[in-house]
């Protein structure tokens, strides 16, 4: 997961501003006792905050991949 695709889902999912939001302020047990932006900054792959994040706000496992990609041009 790219960091563009990783924000997409974030919006996507929860809003922009919620979503900057939770990156900042959520503190998510596996990733550490660390928030989104926190970890990400560590070196953590956005694919696996993007989970946690999914995780944590009980987002319906149907809405977790694939999230963030965009939408392929019809023909």
């Amino acid at each position: 997961m790219r960091t563009s695709e990783f924000r997409r889902a974030v919006a996507t999912e929860f809003g922009e501003q919620y979503g900057r939001a939770l990156l900042r302020d959520l503190v998510i047990d596996s990733l550490g006792h660390r928030t989104s932006d926190q970890a990400l900054a560590a070196g953590v792959p956005e694919r696996d905050v993007w989970l946690a994040l999914c995780e944590a706000m009980e987002v319906p496992v149907e809405r977790w991949h694939g999230a963030g990609l965009p939408t392929p041009p019809q023909r």
